[in-house]
């Protein structure tokens, strides 16, 4: 069994980006041809879409303590980003996909807990190197940019370091994108440094990581709060799994005007309503 575990809000803002700078894109369909090309490369047996978007008002888990993770993103350009992902859900739907959301979590969350969870092996689509630390045996990570699939031997490579030390790096450089600060004066070098034990860090640089370490790790399993996002999760795997569906994703590609889509009707068949539909009926039937 094979799992395709896609990072949905990574990948519409990257469609969205493109078709923003050639306006002769639309990017739902860069959005749906980019999930074809996945699921062709991987061959999966079941496919998985995490998205950010919460199913509750109360404040994210890692807002609680730390008000300002993540308070660099620009709120109005993400609405615009976001105006059709609704029909992006529906469109995954159609396609046989699991669309999953987080209670107080985020997609990163529920791309690790899958990955923790589900039988088999997975393969997770994204360009947030956050996902890096699920790596192991049976976890990769390929990261649409770099066109690379990362596994153990990927990381040692690229990065100097097992996947299990990838958190801890990360604790130490901080992470930009999500406005955390790493240590001052520790960059990439000088953190693998810190990682391979040639350099010891101080008692206020150790606060720091520890600090990070309640934002960048994934890995919350034995927490009261974490173990009821969890929780979540496992009850949206329990829900019926969605049935792939040629005329309702049809009707959905003419209604929004993404007909050209279906110039290469045949190939879409096969990859998601023939191929895909008798691989998971067999995965299922003897599993």
């Amino acid at each position: 069994m094979k799992n395709l575990i896609i990072d949905g809000n990574n990948l519409v803002h990257r469609a969205y980006w493109v078709a923003n700078n050639r306006p002769n894109m639309n990017h739902l369909s860069i959005v749906l041809n980019a999930v074809k090309s996945y699921v062709e490369k991987f061959n999966p047996t079941s496919v998985y879409c995490a998205w950010d978007m919460r199913e509750s008002s109360e404040k994210a888990l890692r807002k609680q303590d730390n008000t300002d993770y993540k308070q660099t993103r620009d709120n109005d350009y993400n609405a615009q980003v976001h105006k059709l992902t609704y029909v992006i859900e529906f469109l995954f739907d159609s396609l046989g996909i699991l669309n999953m959301y987080p209670h107080r979590g985020e997609a990163d969350d529920i791309m690790f807990w899958l990955a923790k969870n589900l039988e088999g092996e997975n393969v997770l689509i994204t360009a947030d190197t956050d996902l890096l630390q699920v790596i192991n045996e049976t976890n990769t990570v390929f990261s649409p940019i770099k066109k690379i699939l990362f596994d153990v031997d990927m990381m040692i490579e690229k990065y100097g370091m097992h996947p299990d030390k990838y958190c801890e790096y990360k604790c130490i450089t901080g992470d930009k994108a999500d406005n955390i600060a790493g240590i001052p004066g520790f960059g990439n070098k000088r953190s693998l440094s810190v990682i391979k034990g040639d350099i010891k860090l101080n008692e206020e640089q150790q606060k720091i990581v520890d600090v990070n370490m309640s934002l960048i790790n994934l890995d919350n399993t034995g927490k009261e709060d974490w173990d009821a996002e969890y929780s979540f999760y496992s009850k949206q795997l329990e829900e019926e799994w969605p049935t792939a569906d040629f005329n309702r994703f049809k009707t959905i590609c003419e209604k929004f005007n993404i007909s050209s889509i279906l110039k290469q009707e045949d190939k879409w068949r096969d990859v998601f309503f023939l191929k895909g539909t008798l691989n998971n009926m067999l995965e299922r039937l003897f599993a």
